[in-house]
């Protein structure tokens, strides 16, 4: 027999898992660290593939066209400097990010996890009366 308090949790994790499909599959996919730790990568490889992009612009518009002769001026300097200033920096900032993030994700799969155990509790509390039917008849 369905009672009306199951299909009403039943009911409410399935517009949850509409809702909050990416979050509940990422908290299930990654531990918190190895979540921190694929943002951390993520954004040291993207910076430093912009700053060697600006690298290179700053060089081959310092440089003669089309000249053989390289020469390193103050600005590739500055890039370089700042590369090793800047990325610390941005990475520090992504580390609290993401590990904000994915607390924040933790709470929400919480609650989801509860209405779960709910329905199981419900589940289980059904078994048993039917059970116990069973051995009196």
């Amino acid at each position: 027999m369905v009672s009306e308090e199951k299909t009403a949790i039943m009911t409410k994790l399935s517009a949850f898992e509409q809702e909050h499909e990416r979050e509940i599959e990422m908290k299930t996919k990654y531990k918190r660290r190895d979540y921190v730790s694929v943002k951390m990568f993520q954004a040291f490889l993207m910076s430093s593939i912009a700053y060697v992009l600006a690298a290179a612009a700053i060089v081959y518009f310092k440089s003669e066209v089309g000249s053989v002769a390289f020469r390193l001026d103050n600005a590739a300097v500055a890039v370089f400097g700042c590369y090793f200033i800047f990325v610390p920096i941005m990475l520090m900032i992504v580390f609290i990010y993401a590990r904000k993030r994915y607390d924040a994700i933790a709470k929400v799969v919480a609650v989801y996890q509860d209405e779960l155990k709910k329905l199981e509790k419900l589940y289980t509390e059904e078994g048993v009366k039917q059970d116990a039917g069973n051995i009196g008849s």
